[in-house]
């Protein structure tokens, strides 16, 4: 399917399990999780969207961070100045770098 330059699209960024659940990398760093209404809330809200866009026509692209678990690909890598990668980010292949179930890419 082509698409005119124009078309607009939504971007679904860092929708992942690290950034958002309970148990994820980043979430546990916080003084404090989210509350189940606000995930709630955010989840349904980014949910509509991503269903209006794809209703509409338009591309919906999922742009995730996921780096490697020695942190080498990192800006600053721990590595790099000398101590262990331990920072709040996905690992690629891990539960934490998937995208949260409830705004997963639906197969249609």
């Amino acid at each position: 399917m082509a698409l005119a330059a124009e078309t607009p699209a939504l971007i679904v960024c860092d929708a992942q399990n690290d950034f958002i659940e309970d148990d994820g990398r980043f979430m546990k760093s916080r003084a404090q999780a989210y509350r189940p209404e606000e995930k709630a809330r955010f989840y349904q809200a980014c949910r509509t969207l991503i269903d209006a866009y794809r209703a509409g026509g338009s591309p919906v692209i999922y742009a995730c961070t996921e780096l490697r678990a020695d942190g080498l690909d990192a800006a600053l890598s721990a590595k790099a100045l000398g101590h262990r990668a331990s920072g709040p980010f996905p690992v690629a292949g891990t539960w934490g770098a998937r995208i949260v179930e409830p705004l997963a890419p639906r197969v249609e």
